[in-house]
């Protein structure tokens, strides 16, 4: 033992009467070698603290990690929770920009949102959905969608709504809340579900579609500007704007026809979803939108002229909505979220989390699909060859999709071809 530095050092030997000249075939020498090597040797104190660090430091790693798991579990009876606004839906691309900024909302692609609608209405776990419509979170999501996307979300809403209710009856439940209403599409998204609460001080802006077109023929005038255009035929509108001072009789039929079809079908979808609740709606018959309708071969049943009603007088203070049956309670985002977390905590798991478990369940039952095809022979099974095409098709891609096509042609076990696109 010896001391350098205030440092306390431990110095041993290792004696071995091992000669490697035995080994390359000479006369073996009986002598001893001598390793020697310094270990450090901490004070009592440093261990204690050192040791304290280290089972901290497991201890806390591992309840994270127990934490992660368990939000990522499907349990039975469980409620999806998904806070729409908080939703970035977008291409793959965006995600590593939201990432690097410290963003931590959920980063779902479109396809993504439809396809973990379809894995709910399949899951028999699944016996709750609450969707949240509050625009105190980032407009991430609406801005960035159309009515057409909207729309096949509100489809699929539907299409889960009626499989579970033939499951599970009432058992299932689908409820949309929110602080009031940004517009008519939110309000449309919501009206799938069964109950849809909103704030005292909220709005239902449904007003239907339509159009604001200045023209500016009189402005260029008084700058002595005189436009000229020749059009094909009457429905040829694009310069009208700076060659007239209103619209003429076939745009302005034109028009009318495509925002009256777009009326109508956001008319259609809220009166599926609130049927039951429209009887104190009484119909006049006096917009536009609704005689035009009536005038055109479209067929209109009666809860559809109803909702066209109610777009004619909108928008709607939160105390109109609910004596028009257009929402059905008054209550704040904040109690209904701590109500929620009372009844049912330890099973709701959110859109992304369901969405990222699901998928993860899916991979493993594939890996065990195909393990058990490598094992055992499967009967009837045919061999596939996949090419999925990821890129922009152009002239590079053509040439790696031949190549892959040619490849599989040429493979003797391969029995069908699946291009992917």
């Amino acid at each position: 033992m010896f001391q350098e530095n205030k440092t306390q050092r431990n110095s041993f030997s290792l004696r071995s009467n091992f000669d490697t000249n035995f080994i390359n075939g000479g006369k073996p020498h009986l002598y001893s070698k001598v390793y020697s090597s310094n270990a450090i040797v901490l004070p009592p104190f440093k261990k204690i603290f050192l040791n304290t660090i280290l089972l901290y430091t497991g201890v806390k790693s591992y309840s994270q990690w127990k934490k992660h798991k368990k939000s990522m579990t499907i349990n039975s009876n469980s409620t999806v929770y998904w806070n729409v606004n908080k939703t970035i839906i977008d291409d793959r691309g965006v995600k590593l920009t939201y990432l690097l900024n410290g963003k931590n909302n959920d980063i779902m692609t479109f396809l993504d949102i439809i396809q973990t609608i379809e894995e709910i209405k399949n899951d028999d776990r699944i016996t709750g959905f609450v969707a949240d419509l509050s625009s105190i979170n980032e407009l991430t999501v609406n801005s960035d969608l159309g009515f057409a996307q909207i729309q096949e979300i509100k489809y699929a809403l539907d299409e889960l709504k009626e499989i579970k209710m033939k499951k599970l009856d009432d058992n299932f439940k689908m409820m949309a809340f929110t602080d009031t209403f940004d517009s008519q599409a939110h309000y449309f998204l919501a009206s799938s579900f069964d109950k849809i609460s909103m704030e005292p001080a909220g709005m239902v802006p449904l007003t239907g579609f339509g159009t604001v077109q200045p023209f500016f023929k009189l402005l260029l005038e008084k700058f002595g500007i005189q436009t000229h255009s020749h059009v094909r035929n009457e429905y040829k509108n694009a310069v009208s704007h700076i060659t007239s001072t209103e619209f003429n009789g076939s745009q302005r039929k034109n028009l009318i026809q495509v925002y009256s079809n777009l009326t109508h079908q956001l008319a259609e979808g809220i009166a599926k979803g609130r049927s039951k609740s429209l009887d104190k709606i009484k119909i006049l018959r006096n917009s536009n939108i609704l005689v035009s309708l009536l005038n055109s071969s479209k067929t209109i049943d009666n809860n559809t002229e109803k909702v066209i009603e109610l777009i004619n007088q909108g928008p709607y203070s939160a105390t109109e909505a609910i004596e028009l049956g257009l929402i059905d309670k008054l209550d704040y985002r904040r109690k209904i979220i701590t109500d929620l977390k009372k009844r049912n905590s330890d099973n709701t798991i959110s859109f992304a989390k369901y969405h990222t478990a699901r998928t993860n369940e899916i991979q493993i039952e594939k890996r065990k699909i195909l393990k058990l095809a490598q094992t055992q022979q499967v009967p009837n099974h045919v061999n596939i060859s996949l090419i999925n095409i990821k890129e922009d098709i152009n002239k590079g891609c053509v040439d790696k999709t031949i190549k892959a096509l040619m490849k599989a042609c040429y493979d003797k076990n391969t029995e069908a071809i699946v291009l992917r696109i």
